[in-house]
């Protein structure tokens, strides 16, 4: 009896709509096509595996609690939540949206045979991206 009620609230904490924004937002900051960024050097290539590294846990976390989700948050997560990027002396701008940062994440990494491909992040998106379009 007790682990239901632990499980119900740890259900609904890891379904919270903030934390689930914070989470489409670092996927959509991670693959917006203008922020991408070049692997110049050791450090930067270091840095794009954690970052990496962190959408492919995100992902696994939203494939998993996405059934839990409202579908009025999950259309408000697909499509409304984009995250506005600032840019040192210029106007803010958008990304794109979940969705669109998903296909990205299915092409580049199914049109790539390079080692750096992450297989758990491409199968956890197209996953999404068919709960979120049905």
């Amino acid at each position: 009896m007790m682990m239901r009620q632990v499980m119900a609230v740890q259900r609904t904490i890891l379904t919270e709509t903030d934390l689930l924004v914070s989470m489409v937002h670092l996927i959509e900051w991670r693959y917006d096509s203008r922020s991408t960024g070049t692997n110049n050097n050791n450090t930067e290539k270091e840095q794009f595996l954690y970052w990496n590294g962190a959408v492919s846990q995100v992902l696994s976390h939203l494939t998993t609690v996405i059934q839990y989700v409202p579908e009025t948050t999950q259309q408000t997560l697909s499509t409304n939540t984009v995250l506005v990027m600032a840019r040192p002396g210029k106007a803010p701008r958008k990304t794109s949206n979940l969705l669109t940062s998903l296909e990205r994440i299915i092409t580049e990494n199914t049109t790539t045979t390079s080692s750096s491909s992450d297989a758990s992040a491409v199968l956890a998106a197209r996953h999404l991206v068919t709960v979120l379009t049905k």
